[in-house]
């Protein structure tokens, strides 16, 4: 609040007084910009940053130095805040994605009625924000998983969705689901939910395919596989057989 009252008394003082602030010598103003420039740099955190090494954070700092020496202060600021935002994308946009195949073994041990070997079933554990950055290794993770008739993303470590990402996860179930597999998701937490919600993901993968736990999507992947299993079975018995006619000699 005291930043905003400052910033607007500053904005009436340069608009109501500005014959007066025009009459300030030159070198008086030099003096207070100096001392500005002084104040603004915090030498503790610039002695922590140089002693420990954070290289990222050196050349942002020296970029920025350099630039407020060869070109004004605002266009300064703009190539630190440029910089500064690049690196930043960069540390966060690494989202890591773990395949993995059912341990039935270890899900037994844990007093869970597997039937199967869910070899037709895949879990990808994701990590991290999935967003624009992240979206190619995203598609890259998936494009060759063939094999599979269920996949389960965990997504409990996710902590924030954009629009290119919900794009990324409408063209894999687009995907999966022209090949006839089922794409289901696990762990997701409430705030991208209601991302997913507002972009009608919800629907079009199927409420039914949402779960807390991707233990309990396992066991129920494995349900709608051997029933699927079952109704091929009974198409096929229900099919006519061919009569067969014997051929003129």
């Amino acid at each position: 609040m005291v930043s905003i009252i400052h910033a607007l008394a500053l904005l009436t003082s340069a608009l109501l007084l500005a014959p007066v602030i025009a009459r300030v010598p030159l070198t008086a103003l030099a003096g207070v910009l100096m001392v500005t420039a002084v104040r603004m740099n915090e030498g503790e955190a610039i002695r922590f940053m140089f002693s420990h090494r954070f290289k990222t954070g050196m050349v942002t700092f020296l970029i920025t130095f350099l630039a407020t020496i060869t070109l004004d202060l605002t266009q300064a600021i703009v190539i630190g805040g440029i910089i500064s935002a690049g690196i930043f994308i960069n540390q966060v946009a690494n989202l890591e994605v773990d395949i993995r195949t059912v341990d039935v073994e270890r899900m037994r041990a844990r007093g869970m009625d597997v039937k199967t070997n869910c070899k037709y079933i895949r879990v990808a554990y994701l990590t991290g924000p999935l967003f624009f950055a992240a979206t190619n290794t995203f598609n890259e993770a998936f494009a060759h998983e063939e094999d599979v008739d269920f996949l389960i993303l965990s997504m409990r470590a996710v902590p924030l969705i954009d629009l290119s990402g919900i794009e990324a996860l409408h063209h894999l179930h687009e995907t999966m689901a022209a090949q006839g597999k089922t794409l289901m998701l696990a762990a997701v937490h409430p705030k991208l939910m209601r991302m997913l919600e507002r972009a009608g993901l919800d629907e079009l993968i199927g409420k039914e395919n949402f779960f807390w736990s991707a233990d309990r999507v396992i066991l129920v992947a494995e349900a709608r596989h051997e029933h699927r299993k079952l109704q091929q079975i009974t198409e096929i018995e229900m099919v006519p057989p061919v009569e067969m006619t014997a051929m003129p000699i």
